[in-house]
């Protein structure tokens, strides 16, 4: 992982890379550069705690969140300046973490044309949840926790949990932007599916996932196409009003 290689014996080299990636990430979007952070932290905080438990040594397990904050620290600085230029924008909280949630658990997100489509969404959900349970049971029956391998798969396993935290502490309207809510809704996903990737799923299971995935986002395809259909003469004629 990049994280990885930035701590490793090209260390400068690295960080200015993983630095400037950030920094084109806020110059893009903020919000992917919080979501970029957040899973920044969660990786490389998970393989920290994950690594003292093991009892290695002290330096050993600082020089990759030395790394990954040094990497930070440019696009840090640049969103401090936007942020102390926000000052006095208004912040509202918005949904509540109740309804976010259960945004998150009837796949929400992928609903392009309103909320009501997306109960077409809900076997993604379930499939995805399905996947990593069946992922995690495997990887924890094939070794302890405390000898699970690589640091960082501690903090993969955890970055859905971050992304879900995230989401529920995000003010829907902030520092001059607003809808941030909408924007973390799919990084939850994101995150499951890079667990997905990871974790050793059986392949009767991942031949299952495949065409249940494909076929729920078929649903998905003909529900909004149907919405969209259904609500173009009304939004046409609200148009055509406007104009004339």
């Amino acid at each position: 992982m990049g994280l990885a290689a930035a701590a490793g014996p090209a260390f400068p080299p690295s960080i200015l890379l993983l630095g400037f990636m950030l920094l084109l990430t806020l110059a893009c979007q903020a919000s992917g550069w919080l979501e970029a952070i957040v899973a920044m932290a969660t990786l490389t905080g998970a393989g920290a705690v994950l690594r003292l438990w093991r009892r290695d040594r002290v330096t050993a397990v600082a020089r990759l969140p030395s790394a990954t904050i040094l990497a930070s620290m440019p696009s840090l600085a640049l969103f401090g300046l936007f942020t102390r230029r926000m000052l006095g924008a208004p912040t509202e909280y918005g949904m509540l973490p109740v309804d976010r949630l259960m945004a998150v658990l009837i796949g929400a997100p992928f609903a392009t044309i309103g909320r009501a489509t997306a109960m077409s969404s809900f076997a993604v959900t379930v499939l995805l949840v399905a996947l990593t349970a069946a992922g995690l049971i495997v990887w924890l029956k094939r070794r302890p926790l405390r000898d699970a391998g690589e640091p960082l798969s501690a903090g993969l396993l955890l970055l859905p949990v971050g992304f879900l935290a995230f989401l529920m502490a995000v003010p829907d309207v902030a520092g001059g932007g607003w809808t941030h809510v909408w924007r973390a809704e799919p990084f939850p996903y994101i995150g499951l599916i890079l667990v997905c990737a990871a974790l050793p799923i059986r392949p009767w299971l991942r031949n299952v996932a495949i065409p249940v995935t494909a076929a729920a986002a078929m649903v998905a395809i003909v529900m909004i196409a149907t919405v969209q259909v259904l609500n173009a003469p009304p939004v046409l004629r609200e148009f055509n009003e406007v104009e004339g």
